[in-house]
């Protein structure tokens, strides 16, 4: 059963893979194909979006549910087929059913290109991506603690930070907030400081994540996302968001 859990992680359009070789080896991975999507938590699982990712996850399973109903099954396969690679593949007729259903309102940045994004791959560098996609709208960076051994800012939780100016909200290039106000202003870091400011006084931040589309008016849009690990891509993000 762990096993399986496993596997299906894997498959998974989010998350942090799945440490399959754990204990010896603690590196996360997710399958070459990954058609399952990962569902909102809460309460807002009960939003539009949350409807559509349970009905994509009935129709990627239904086999299962047919087979213990004991359906004739053969005859439903092919439209079962066919509803799975337009869930499945990224085809743009999939985006385009579940914009018109959320009603999407989507942005991009001018140096945006949809075809360029599909070739950043994990390992690029932070300078590759700003060539092929240009200044992103929205930048969050998080810049080591002191004298904490730190791999990643997913290890530890917001809670257990220390009382230092971690991390740091840009927008068009500025300081638009911060997630500790008091210890990034004891820092020097205040609102409406560009990028190259804030390096100058907290270093070169550990992780980042550029962010390349929006929406004007709070509505869902397609949300794509670059991160960053010590200047390499970590992740590829597409998701919607609100």
């Amino acid at each position: 059963m762990l096993a399986s859990h496993a596997i299906l992680d894997t498959m998974t359009d989010g998350g942090l893979g799945c440490a399959l070789l754990w204990p010896f080896d603690l590196t996360r991975y997710f399958a070459p194909w990954r058609p399952i999507p990962v569902a909102p938590i809460g309460l807002a699982f009960f939003s539009p979006y949350g409807g559509i990712i349970a009905l994509t996850e009935l129709v990627l399973f239904s086999p299962l549910l047919l087979f213990a109903l004991r359906c004739r099954i053969r005859f439903i396969l092919p439209f079962w087929a066919a509803a799975v690679w337009v869930i499945s593949s990224g085809h743009p007729a999939r985006d385009a059913i579940v914009g018109f259903l959320l009603r999407e309102e989507t942005a991009y940045t001018s140096g945006f290109s949809e075809g360029a994004f599909r070739t950043i791959a994990r390992g690029a560098s932070d300078k590759e991506v700003r060539r092929l996609l240009g200044v992103p709208a929205e930048e969050g960076r998080f810049y080591r603690p002191r004298n904490q051994p730190v791999r990643s800012a997913i290890e530890i939780s917001a809670l257990s930070l220390p009382h230092e100016c971690v991390s740091v909200r840009f927008e068009a290039g500025v300081v638009v907030r911060a997630l500790d106000l008091g210890a990034c202003k004891k820092a020097g870091i205040e609102s409406g400081m560009s990028t190259i400011d804030v390096d100058q006084r907290l270093g070169t931040p550990s992780e980042s994540c550029w962010q390349y589309s929006w929406s004007p008016r709070d509505a869902y849009f397609r949300m794509k996302m670059v991160c960053f690990l010590n200047g390499s891509v970590a992740a590829v993000i597409e998701d919607w968001q609100r």
